[in-house]
């Protein structure tokens, strides 16, 4: 415990929640349906609204979340969600300056 009486745990002593950098840097890994599902999420929609923009049905869209949810580590959905915004953030082309 620290001198504050609450417990710390360092990054060495305990397995933490997976990160979103370490989620970015396996995006690439993911099938060309994976990632436009996974484009999707940024927006945090429910699997119904993906499953009309996509034209497939809401059981394959939820099949696709978790195979994603799987090659990044397992993230919990408001992650996905939040790894697709940053995501996308990275790829949006910049302004001239």
């Amino acid at each position: 415990m620290s001198p504050s009486g609450s417990p710390h745990l360092s990054a060495s002593s305990a397995a933490g929640p997976p990160s979103l950098a370490a989620a970015l840097a396996l995006a690439g890994t993911l099938s060309a349906r994976e990632a436009e599902v996974f484009s999707l999420l940024a927006d945090a929609p429910s699997y119904e609204v993906m499953a009309e923009q996509l034209g497939i049905s809401r059981r394959t869209v939820r099949f696709h979340v978790e195979r994603i949810r799987s090659k990044l580590g397992n993230l919990q959905y408001h992650q996905l969600c939040a790894a697709s915004y940053l995501h996308a953030l990275a790829a949006a082309p910049r302004p001239a300056q």
